[in-house]
């Protein structure tokens, strides 16, 4: 069997000793410089989150509705929107065997520009409006139940 290496940040490392456990391994000595080096460049280019860290959001579920009050069903796209910007889409899911909700994250200005913390969000049901709400586009990390209705 031929023997399989991987580079990673510090070296490479034997990816079958890696499977087994029984044989510890031995990685490559880094100075302390150069360690701090490979550490700083990671939070420098990821901002202080690892690369592909998840955006903080503002979280929103609750039912989706027709202005009779009946449910709408799943596959119901719901969009939020910042001005003209739209900082979140999901679509509506079933809860129950009677019930139905949605489930969405809306971003702020680290990922998109358009969508500023603190500012008034509308939504959409199906690319229609919903009736106006007073939620505001508050991230990291509010969760609101908030129902929609279309207008």
């Amino acid at each position: 069997m031929r023997n399989q290496l991987a580079s990673c940040a510090i070296g490479r490392v034997d990816i079958n000793r890696l499977e087994d456990a029984s044989m510890p391994m031995k990685l490559p000595r880094m100075s302390l410089p150069a360690l701090a080096a490979v550490l700083v460049g990671t939070v420098v280019a990821g901002r202080g989150t690892p690369a592909g860290a998840a955006p903080t959001t503002a979280q929103f579920t609750g039912g989706v509705f027709r202005r009779d009050g009946r449910q709408l069903p799943p596959g119901t796209r719901v969009e939020a929107y910042v001005g003209g910007t739209r900082c979140g889409v999901a679509s509506v899911r079933r809860a129950s065997s009677y019930t139905t909700e949605y489930i969405l994250a809306v971003v702020g200005p680290d990922s998109v520009s358009g969508c500023t913390r603190g500012a008034h969000l509308t939504f959409r049901i199906n690319g229609r409006p919903a009736a106006d709400t007073s939620v505001a586009n508050t991230p990291p990390g509010q969760q609101n139940s908030l129902n929609l209705t279309l207008r």
